[in-house]
């Protein structure tokens, strides 16, 4: 999509969120599976907001692949109707946004 972070983009971003998690010494020591994602969600979040990024944890959002609209009388709607949560959702002034979605669904 054109909106998406470019390939050189994306490693710079993932550069600079791991430059900030050494800095401020995130570690999974002593953390259990249930606590992993609320640790990585605080720590990608913290590092957007001192970005000056606008963040949103468990942000809803609308999720068709591929958006296919279904006529409906006087209505269109998307099928199939899905909606979803992201752990992160990351809007910049500067480029496109960034969505961070739960563990396994990449």
């Amino acid at each position: 999509m054109a909106n998406e972070p470019t390939a050189y983009e994306s490693e710079i971003l993932a550069a600079s969120l791991r430059a900030c998690l050494s800095e401020t010494g995130f570690a999974f020591t002593s953390v259990t599976a249930a606590e992993a994602t609320p640790a990585i969600t605080r720590a990608v979040a913290g590092w957007a907001k001192a970005s000056g990024w606008k963040c949103w944890e468990e942000a809803s959002t609308r999720y068709i692949d591929p958006p296919r609209p279904v006529g409906m009388g006087c209505r269109i709607t998307w099928w199939p109707p899905r909606s979803a949560y992201l752990d992160v959702r990351l809007l910049r002034e500067d480029g496109p946004p960034i969505a961070v979605p739960p563990p396994g669904r990449r």
